[in-house]
């Protein structure tokens, strides 16, 4: 603060520094904390800036991560420390999930070429083989459904041969008593119906007991109440394979006691159709 004019205590004023001179103040003071400053940070040495550059990288690591970061997920330096364990096995992945749809496409070119000549000329062969050792087995069985008939009818026939000499005490008066061939010769490969209305034959069935339906073979009996014993005999011609070998069957029974017992079979039963059919 300076007096007024002529010595007297005056209104007091500020003296301002003038500007040239006061840049040049600020200008050499702040030159000064420059060059403290620079010495000072290159005392810290490279443990201070270390922990610079790990903020630095902490920062990078939050900005890239997100909200990853907050869940717990690793940082680049994880990231960087597992990458040389999942390189490889990655590229291996990569490679075959570029094999992959080049398998199918060989799957599919494979299937869609079909059969060789050689395969085809191998499954022939097979289904010959096959069908030349199983289509004359399935034929025997067929003649061997149809022969079953045999059986059947014969019984019927020696029943109804039994039931009349136990309703008239013997066979057509003492005599012979003959039902000739039903249905009549030839045989056939096909059924045919017989006539048990014929002679003799009607004399062992009646109307209610005729064997009913169709036959492939032809029957004949020939009960002969003169000999002692009395005796029955029943034959079964036919021709199922129509090889003009005539199959064969004939039981012959003895009548003891009043009863007709079995004293001869031929074929045996089971060797039938090694003979004919």
């Amino acid at each position: 603060l300076r007096g007024g004019a002529g010595g007297g205590r005056g209104p007091a004023r500020l003296a301002l520094p003038a500007e040239g001179a006061g840049h040049r103040r600020h200008a050499g003071h702040a030159g000064r904390a420059r060059g403290d400053a620079a010495p000072a940070r290159q005392a810290r040495g490279p443990k201070d800036a270390g922990a610079a550059a790990g903020h630095a990288g902490a920062a990078a690591d939050r900005q890239v991560q997100g909200p990853a970061a907050a869940a717990g997920q690793p940082g680049d330096g994880a990231r960087r420390r597992d990458a040389g364990h999942h390189a490889r096995p990655a590229t291996v992945s990569a490679g075959r999930r570029r094999a992959y749809p080049m398998n199918r496409l060989h799957a599919a070119r494979r299937s869609a070429r079909g059969f060789t000549l050689i395969e085809l000329m191998v499954v022939v062969t097979i289904i010959g083989v096959l069908a030349s050792v199983a289509m004359p087995e399935f034929t025997r069985l067929l003649y061997r459904a149809k022969a079953a008939e045999r059986h059947e009818v014969m019984l019927r026939i020696k029943k109804a041969v039994a039931d009349t000499y136990v309703q008239k005490g013997q066979i057509n008066g003492g005599v012979q008593l003959v039902g000739d061939w039903q249905p009549a010769l030839p045989v056939a490969q096909v059924k045919r119906m017989p006539n048990w209305r014929a002679v003799g034959w009607d004399d062992i069935f009646r109307s209610t007991e005729e064997i009913e339906g169709a036959t492939y073979y032809s029957y004949r009996f020939v009960a002969d109440d003169s000999v002692n014993p009395p005796t029955l005999s029943i034959l079964a011609w036919g021709d199922l394979d129509g090889d003009a070998t005539l199959s064969i069957k004939q039981t012959d029974f003895e009548r003891l006691n009043g009863l007709y017992q079995l004293v001869l079979e031929f074929p045996v039963p089971g060797q039938e159709d090694f003979i004919s059919f």
